[in-house]
């Protein structure tokens, strides 16, 4: 009787031990990832400036053709813009600063920071301090 209780308690010691390993450490938090298609759904923009860079570009796209236009972002760090009418319409880089909230879209010798506004697994709304544009895109 003596030798059953020590085991007894080594062994409930043993699977509690191991069932909370698992708990604590067996579910990882899931990252948030860019990559892949997205669907420009909305381009908004709240200045009353001239502008040029990547919001003129993506407005005058969705303006002269009726095909929704998208971008695409790969593991490699970069990016294109497209409709499904044609191919590559305008290759970059990117990368996001998760510190600050911030993708950077490096187009020629420039970045363009596009705030984080808000991102989700399907969604992802972004802002543009340099000229005020917003973006509003959805995953494909």
């Amino acid at each position: 009787m003596k030798t059953k209780i020590p085991a007894a308690i080594i062994i409930a010691a043993t699977c509690i031990s191991l069932l909370s390993c698992d708990w604590m450490f067996g579910k990882k938090p899931k990252t948030k990832t860019i990559t892949g298609k997205w669907t420009i759904e909305n381009i908004a923009d709240s200045s009353k400036k001239n502008k040029n860079g990547l919001g003129i570009l993506a407005i005058a796209m969705m303006a002269k053709d009726s095909v929704p236009l998208g971008i695409e972002f790969r593991p490699d760090s970069s990016f294109s813009l497209f409709n499904t009418k044609d191919s590559v319409q305008e290759p970059g880089k990117y990368y996001i600063d998760t510190a600050i909230h911030t993708l950077f879209i490096k187009k020629d010798s420039t970045d363009m920071p596009l705030k984080i506004i808000e991102w989700t697994d399907s969604s992802l709304h972004l802002f543009s301090t340099a000229d005020s544009v917003w973006y509003m895109l959805s995953k494909k």
